[in-house]
């Protein structure tokens, strides 16, 4: 064979797309996939009775994506569009805090890989429009961000002297890169 699947380290037929995970014999791609595969290793799976609060608010959060990568990378239109998304955040952004209410996380007590989806979706978020605020959106992001293993990345050196960009700059009409 030729091409990208000659050189792609998954197994053969699998899906070239990144990210991707070599975890021993387990092979994959694709985001959420990982997500999910890395929360039962970790035992950041949500109970059966918390399940349908973190499935939910994952749809929801890749909706929100989509729409993002949307506006992101319509270089036609960005002024107008992301002017559109920024106008209805609000409104996003207390509907979620309704939603994580008292809650310390999303499926309650109980860290999920579902608040690591949450926590880089809402951090973009905020680099996109800095203005946007739900002060229980934003405890709950204090709180993943106080996080030991999370606070010393966020932290480090290693973090802070990397150029920084959320999408490719080459591609999208906003890439997270400072101004």
């Amino acid at each position: 064979s030729s091409g990208i699947n000659a050189e792609w380290p998954l197994r053969p037929g699998a899906f070239p797309n990144l990210p991707y995970l070599i975890d021993g014999d387990v092979k994959m791609s694709e985001t959420m996939a990982i997500l999910r595969y890395l929360g039962r290793k970790f035992d950041l799976f949500p109970s059966n009775a918390d399940a349908w609060r973190v499935e939910m608010i994952e749809q929801v959060f890749v909706d929100w994506v989509a729409a993002f990568y949307k506006i992101a990378f319509d270089k036609a239109n960005f002024e107008e569009s992301s002017a559109k998304f920024k106008e209805g955040l609000g409104a996003k952004l207390d509907k979620l805090g309704g939603f994580i209410g008292e809650r310390k996380w999303i499926a309650g007590d109980k860290l999920t890989y579902v608040d690591f989806l949450a926590f880089e979706l809402l951090s973009v978020i905020q680099m996109f429009s800095p203005d946007s605020h739900n002060k229980v959106v934003d405890d709950y992001l204090a709180r993943f961000a106080a996080l030991g293993p999370i606070k010393k990345w966020l932290e480090s050196d290693e973090r802070k002297q990397r150029a920084f960009h959320v999408l490719p700059p080459n591609y999208a009409a906003w890439s997270g890169a400072p101004n």
